[in-house]
C-alpha cells in the first residue's frame, strides 16, 4: 500500500497522519526568547502504548500538548463517517494495527460484539448474566495465598486493595498491587 499523508485536523502545518498509522512532525520549536520560532524539522514521531493496549501520540503546539489514540486520527483523516458512528473497530482485533484498511467506524454495540471479544472477556454463567471471575492471590515470591470468588470480594476483605488494580494485574498491565500478584483463575487451574 502506498503511504498517503494528511494534515491532522487542528494541527495543520505541525503534524500529519498517514494511512498506514504513522505520525509525522513537520516543524519544531527553536529558541527560548523573543526570537524563538518554528523551523522545518520533519520527523516521524513514535507512539506509546496506553493501559488499554492502544497506540497513543502526544501532539504539542505553542506549549500545549494533547494525547490522541492513533487509530482515531487515522479514521478521522481517511475514513468517511456518514452515519456519525461514535467508535472505531480494529477489524483484525490488533489494537496496534492502525492501517486504514484495518479500521471501520461502528456503533458501541457492534464494537462490543465484534469478533472474539466475548471470549476474551470471560464466560457467562448458567443464568445468562456475566460471571464473576475468580482471582488467585500470590505473594511476590509466587507462593499461593488465597482464591477469591471475585475481585470485589478480595477488595472488600483486604484494606487498600482496589478492584481496578486487581483487574490490571490479571490483564497483565501491572505486575502486582499492594504487595500481591493477582491472576485470573481458569477452570483447569483450580487449586
Amino acid at each position: 500500500m502506498t503511504e498517503i499523508w494528511k494534515d491532522i485536523v487542528g494541527y495543520e502545518g505541525f503534524y500529519q497522519i498517514s494511512n498506514l498509522g504513522r505520525v509525522k512532525r513537520l516543524v519544531s520549536w527553536r529558541g527560548n526568547d523573543y526570537s524563538s520560532r518554528y523551523i522545518p524539522d520533519v520527523k516521524i514521531v513514535y507512539p506509546y502504548i496506553d493501559n488499554y493496549g492502544y497506540e497513543r501520540i502526544g501532539l504539542a503546539v505553542h506549549g500545549k500538548c494533547r494525547h490522541f489514540r492513533v487509530h482515531q486520527l487515522v479514521a478521522k483523516a481517511f475514513i468517511p463517517n456518514p452515519n456519525n458512528y461514535p467508535q472505531i473497530n480494529h477489524i483484525d482485533e490488533d489494537k496496534t494495527n492502525n492501517c486504514v484498511d484495518n479500521l471501520e467506524w461502528c456503533t458501541q454495540s457492534y464494537n462490543n460484539k465484534y469478533g472474539t471479544r466475548g471470549k476474551r472477556i470471560g464466560i457467562t454463567n448458567h443464568n445468562g448474566k456475566g460471571a464473576k471471575r475468580s482471582v488467585l492471590q500470590y505473594d511476590l515470591d509466587g507462593n499461593f495465598i488465597k482464591r477469591w470468588k471475585s475481585m470485589q470480594e478480595a477488595s472488600d476483605n483486604l484494606v487498600g486493595v482496589s478492584v481496578s488494580k486487581i483487574c490490571s494485574c490479571c490483564r497483565g498491565d501491572r505486575a502486582h498491587h499492594r504487595g500481591f500478584v493477582w491472576k485470573y483463575e481458569f477452570p483447569n487451574e483450580r487449586l
